[in-house]
């Protein structure tokens, strides 16, 4: 949930103290148990791969200096590590980008596909200060688990109770 002002700040504030009271905080929740309560059913998007505190799976990413192109990407959402990483393909250690949590201002669906190419279709941005990135699902349901899982990493499941 964004903070646009302060009657904001009176609705997440009992959240925030129930959290604290609990002892629970967005570390504490299943990825797999939280998109499955959300409505997703996973076992039709055998692209993406979610355990109880990743996401992982192929995207296409725009990218280039001069010419943008799409490129095919290994893409890793860990919640342990508070960041999202893309890697050449899945077998590489060293990750070609890293996007942490706290840099995330906004995750959304990509309309009306600003960026041309092949998967616009299914295309969203994930918006940081230096950079808003642009990112292509191999399908609409695996875009929508994606989106869902940047969120939740990001803003963590308690705002979404």
């Amino acid at each position: 949930m964004k903070v646009t002002n302060i009657a904001d700040l009176y609705i997440l504030f009992p959240l925030f103290i129930k959290q604290v009271k609990n002892g629970s905080s967005h570390h504490d929740i299943n990825l797999v148990q939280h998109l499955v309560s959300t409505g997703h059913v996973l076992e039709n998007c055998p692209s993406v791969r979610v355990t109880a505190s990743a996401c992982k799976g192929y995207l296409s990413k725009l990218g280039g200096k001069l010419i943008k192109s799409w490129k095919k990407r290994w893409f890793v959402l860990d919640r342990q590590k508070r960041a999202l990483c893309y890697y050449s393909d899945e077998h590489q250690r060293v990750p070609k980008g890293i996007v942490y949590f706290q840099a995330i201002q906004d995750v959304y669906v990509d309309l009306p596909n600003s960026h041309k190419g092949s998967s616009t279709r299914t295309a969203f941005c994930v918006k940081t200060p230096q950079e808003t990135y642009y990112v292509a699902a191999p399908s609409g349901l695996a875009m929508s688990i994606w989106i869902d899982a940047i969120l939740t990493g990001r803003e963590g499941a308690n705002f979404y109770d």
